[in-house]
């Protein structure tokens, strides 16, 4: 459904702990074509997580960074 979408269309996304109503993070992916995973903190506009309360480092890097955090 989404094959001619490229990845600048996308929104760049880092994924933090497994997600509460998905299987897995590809599934998560699947479901939500508009994102694409990245590792890059320069280009990344949301992270998602399991836990808003979460303090692992790319929880606090979000924070430090003020880049939005949703939950999965």
């Amino acid at each position: 459904q989404y094959i001619n979408e490229t990845k600048r269309e996308q929104i760049p996304v880092i994924l933090t702990g497994e997600p509460n109503d998905y299987p897995t993070k590809e599934a998560f992916l699947r479901e939500h074509p508009e994102y694409h995973m990245t590792g890059s903190w320069k280009e990344v506009k949301i992270v998602f997580t399991n836990s808003l309360e979460s303090n692992t480092g790319k929880m606090k890097k979000a924070r430090e960074k003020n880049i939005e955090i949703k939950l999965y």
